[in-house]
């Protein structure tokens, strides 16, 4: 065979891929470009000609980049693997939640996830916001369930506990992550649960949660 032979057997090979084979090598091939490339930089371009094929098969199954990068991350690091806390106490739960958040930003890196939120947050408005993103969002719902666990404890009282204090901790992750151009380091989000949600949620819970 010639080299010329092989080049074209090896596009046939690469043209027969099909469903599930062929969105997997794009989503790998998205992954990759994101180890080098800066979300802004990215184009739905880029990852077709990566993953050797071409961008009416990407629109076919993502109508945006947004979406593409969304799946290729969830890919890697499918909710399932987001470890939800369950130490025995409010403080020591929320502690872990943030190491987790930690782990995930390492894992996905944190320019490109500043990247996504800033295209995928374009044009909603503010009340928007609050409805799509703060109460409705997985890290408010295991929040729900820290503070379920801990009335099942009998250290809160659930009446107590109003709407803002469950999105209280996504929210000020989000003032952290979206006002600074630098990932925050574990100190910081450990900071926000010592020097901010735990004041709060004392006037709430027994000190046994603290």
């Amino acid at each position: 065979m010639t080299e010329q032979t092989d080049q074209n057997h090896g596009q046939a090979k690469r043209t027969r891929r099909r469903g599930a084979a062929l969105e997997a090598d794009i989503l790998a091939s998205t992954l990759t470009l994101l180890e080098t490339t800066r979300y802004e930089d990215l184009t739905m371009e880029l990852i077709a000609r990566h993953a050797h094929t071409n961008k009416s098969v990407l629109y076919r199954r993502w109508p945006s980049k947004t979406d593409v990068v969304l799946a290729a991350i969830r890919s890697r690091i499918p909710v399932q693997q987001f470890k939800e806390p369950d130490t025995g106490t409010v403080h020591s739960d929320l502690l872990a939640m943030y190491d987790e958040i930690f782990t995930v930003m390492e894992q996905m890196h944190y320019g490109n996830i500043m990247g996504l939120l800033r295209e995928r947050l374009h044009g909603i408005s503010i009340g928007d916001f609050f409805d799509r993103f703060a109460g409705r969002n997985y890290l408010t719902q295991i929040v729900r369930r820290i503070f379920g666990r801990a009335a099942e404890r009998g250290h809160v009282n659930l009446d107590d506990v109003d709407d803002l204090m469950y999105e209280l901790p996504v929210l000020t992750a989000g003032s952290i992550f979206y006002g600074h151009r630098d990932a925050p380091s574990r100190a910081q989000l450990h900071g926000l649960v010592e020097r901010i949600l735990m004041p709060v949620y004392a006037r709430i819970l027994d000190t046994q949660e603290l």
